[in-house]
């Protein structure tokens, strides 16, 4: 048992344990980069991921560092030692609102990826955030109402939603207006 990333991943290193369970906030680095470097190292150590709180990027972050699972620390004893003798089988091993989370992680992700919007649409989503109506926007962009309406179509479209409320939630979940 360490306290920090340096210490882990220098033990993990030293020990080469079949699995070694890294907490997800280490107290001086984070866990992904331990992860990486257990796995960049390459003693054959699965990592496990054990989280404080749910936290869908960082348990993203460390299952594409290498981790093979996530347990969370309110899990019982008996939940987490299952857990960790699956690792040891070379199974994954992962809490089921873990699972949920990296799903929507997921989706997220591809819609992020999936919501490229060109720049004028980027525009027309901002002004409509900052509460502009399509008329206004169409002025501020010199553009018609018919043009605005047709980008906000595109937009709807792309990040699959069905209003102009809809479409500012998700493009501020997706952080897209930046």
């Amino acid at each position: 048992m360490t306290g920090d990333a340096q210490s882990a991943a220098e033990k993990v290193a030293e020990l080469s344990p079949e699995v070694a369970v890294i907490e997800l906030k280490l107290l001086d680095g984070d866990g992904p980069a331990v992860i990486e470097r257990i796995a960049a190292e390459g003693p054959g150590t699965r990592v496990m991921l054990l989280c404080g709180h749910p936290d869908a990027e960082a348990i993203y972050q460390a299952l594409e560092a290498g981790a093979v699972g996530c347990l969370f620390k309110e899990q019982d004893a008996e939940e987490i030692s299952a857990a960790i003798a699956a690792a040891g089988r070379g199974e994954a091993a992962f809490d089921p609102r873990a699972a949920e989370l990296i799903a929507r992680q997921l989706q997220n992700r591809r819609r992020r990826d999936g919501a490229e919007l060109t720049k004028r649409e980027r525009s027309v989503l901002k002004l409509t955030a900052d509460g502009f109506s399509s008329e206004r926007v169409a002025a501020e962009l010199s553009v018609s109402q018919s043009t605005v309406k047709n980008h906000l179509s595109h937009i709807y479209a792309k990040l699959g939603v069905a209003s102009a409320a809809a479409a500012v939630s998700e493009a501020m979940r997706l952080d897209l207006l930046g």
